[in-house]
């Protein structure tokens, strides 16, 4: 299983400068918003899905590299288990998310010093890990090229809500959306994203055996 993270880590390492680009590019509206002294939690949570896509979406990308590069049809005949394949994507996801949601939760409690806007992200955040484990597991089951119009669609779509809602809702509408998520629903989420691994990864264990056989 540690070969096999080395190995996604080494396909994001050789896609770094479309990284670093991707960034840049989505950092322009956020990045005038705060030279114009314009910057409020509306824009951080909006700052926030887009940390939270680049992250996921470099993830399962290297479903898409394994893919293309013979990687995963070679690899019932390397000394692989498939099950460990399949876990190192998940525990990738989940550990990827984890430094995010946890990142970002400490960005807001420091620049907010508010307690229920850190809940938020943090439940924003653990809500969207759910979708991209759901994500992995229909790439686990169709392929990456199948299933990546899905993807895409996905972030167009929060990406320009988000986008439009950071300049038409104040800050008074968010903090009632903010306050209604308490310490409760976040341990519920949590929950959710820990036993939805468990199960998802078991589940696309058999979905992946059944794709490349």
């Amino acid at each position: 299983m540690k070969a096999i993270m080395l190995n996604d880590f080494y396909n994001l390492k050789s896609n770094l400068k479309s990284v670093i680009f991707t960034i840049v590019l989505l950092s322009i509206y956020p990045a005038t918003r705060i030279m114009q002294k314009d910057f409020n939690s509306v824009l951080l949570v909006f700052m926030m899905f887009v940390i939270s896509f680049l992250v996921n979406s470099y993830i399962l990308n290297t479903c898409f590299y394994d893919d293309n590069s013979g990687f995963t049809k070679y690899l019932k005949a390397m000394p692989i288990k498939i099950k460990d394949y399949v876990a190192a994507k998940f525990y990738l996801l989940g550990a990827s998310n984890f430094i995010v949601i946890l990142s970002s939760s400490l960005i807001a409690y420091v620049k907010y010093q508010s307690v229920e806007l850190t809940f938020f992200v943090c439940f924003l955040l653990s809500f969207l890990l759910a979708i991209n484990l759901i994500n992995l597991t229909f790439i686990m089951k169709m392929g990456y090229d199948k299933f990546s119009i899905y993807v895409t669609s996905i972030f167009i779509i929060g990406y320009l809500i988000l986008f439009f809602a950071s300049q038409k809702i104040g800050d008074d509408i968010l903090n009632k959306i903010i306050s209604s998520v308490n310490i409760l629903y976040l341990l519920i989420i949590i929950t959710f994203d820990i036993v939805l691994i468990l199960i998802l990864k078991n589940t696309s264990i058999k979905f992946f055996k059944e794709r490349i056989e």
